[in-house]
């Protein structure tokens, strides 16, 4: 626009840009459409059109340029879209277990919640620990069992094989094999058993989560860690009698959670659930005492 080089008339065309600026910020965030200009005093010819320039008001108008449209803001719409584009980008049914952030409500436990499930997973028939646990199931605690379990069978095989060494003159040489082996055999049956139970309930037609039979079978194992402890005395007998009450307390305790779905079937599925549940503890049991408390002979 051609302006007169006046020094007065600049700082007044100035400050009249200025106040279009304030409103077309306030447009931006209002979401307005357009601006309501009045008559103006002074004309002024430019390259593109007749501008009124208003002298003396705060407000400008063109006659024969229409002024630009500016894009519509509306807040309201913005943050749904914006909800919808993070749920589009979160949304991964496919692999969706496979990412972190699946599996970080299942840690959200406190020490005291943990130290309540452990203590009522020791007695099989308590209902305490599906109060303590309702709609909270948690990986947290089942992992750390896995993992203590785990060391406890090695220590104690090991610390069994050296009380059962005798009065023999030879030096002691730990099996440091113990450790791969307990861990493929405990993380091996604490992870992939409970999805073998998922798939039998779904076979089953019925919905339970694959995390809460994880939480179930993962505080069934609790009752080894004390008993591999005492199972390191080099007695045969008192092996197995342990060993047997562990696969015994373990079996009722999962049974014993997820009975309010095994009442539902007709008595056919009843002992295939059984079985399933039972038959995988005595094999637990047999590999346990087969492989890390075995007794050598002199």
């Amino acid at each position: 626009v051609r302006c007169v080089q006046e020094t007065g008339y600049q700082r007044r065309v100035h400050g009249e840009l200025y106040i279009f600026y304030q409103v077309y910020q306030l447009q931006m965030q209002f979401g307005q459409d357009s601006y309501d200009f009045q008559e103006t005093d002074r004309t002024q010819e430019s390259s593109l059109g007749q501008i009124n320039i208003a002298i003396g008001s705060d407000e400008l108008r063109q006659d024969n340029v229409s002024s630009p449209k500016l894009p519509q803001y509306n807040p309201i719409q913005k943050d749904l879209q914006s909800e919808q584009n993070d749920k589009q980008e979160k949304s991964t049914p496919l692999i969706g277990f496979l990412t972190v952030d699946y599996y970080k409500p299942y840690f959200r436990v406190t020490e005291k919640d943990v130290i309540d499930r452990l203590k009522y997973s020791l007695i099989p028939f308590s209902t305490r620990f599906q109060e303590v646990v309702g709609d909270n199931p948690d990986v947290y605690g089942p992992f750390w069992i896995y993992t203590t379990l785990i060391f406890m069978l090695a220590a104690a095989g090991n610390f069994s094989r050296y009380l059962k060494r005798g009065e023999t003159d030879d030096e002691f040489q730990y099996d440091f094999d113990f450790v791969p082996r307990a861990t493929g055999i405990v993380y091996g049956f604490g992870f992939i058993f409970p999805f073998i139970l998922w798939v039998m309930f779904r076979i089953f037609d019925n919905n339970m989560k694959y995390i809460q039979l994880l939480c179930f079978y993962g505080y069934s194992m609790t009752v080894y860690i004390p008993i591999s402890i005492l199972s390191s005395i080099p007695s045969s007998s008192l092996q197995w009698i342990l060993m047997l009450y562990g696969a015994a307390s373990s079996s009722l305790f999962l049974v014993y959670n997820v009975k309010d779905i095994i009442i539902t079937y007709d008595q056919r599925r009843k002992y295939i659930a059984l079985s399933i549940i039972g038959g995988a503890q005595l094999i637990l049991l047999l590999v346990f005492k087969m492989i890390f408390f075995k007794i050598y002979s002199q």
